[in-house]
């Protein structure tokens, strides 16, 4: 940093709880707490940023995307194979079950 006026080299390091805006439906809606929630869920990553800088909190949340996109697969996975598992197991064809 140059002088007393530069601002920081990485500006996504200094968090403000009023930057946290809520999104539009949930100010139609009237949740006010929606930022908060934000925060608190996100609470690990601000940590993270906090104790370790950009970049290892950057590979951290690229960890956490990872790990979401393929929960979300596991569960897209199981709702389209739902339907047939449970009239498998209606039918009491629990070695079908097995199979899949």
């Amino acid at each position: 940093m140059e002088g007393a006026d530069a601002k920081p080299s990485h500006p996504a390091a200094s968090f403000r709880l009023d930057d946290a805006e809520e999104p539009v439906q949930h100010r139609r809606l009237g949740h006010r707490q929606s930022g908060w929630r934000h925060v608190v869920s996100h609470i690990d990553l601000l940590l993270a940023n906090r104790l370790f800088g950009p970049v290892e909190s950057g590979r951290y949340a690229a960890v956490l995307q990872l790990s979401a996109m393929l929960s979300t697969l596991g569960m897209t996975v199981g709702e389209i194979f739902a339907p047939t598992m449970y009239q498998m197991y209606a039918r009491g064809d629990i070695d079908g079950l097995a199979v899949i």
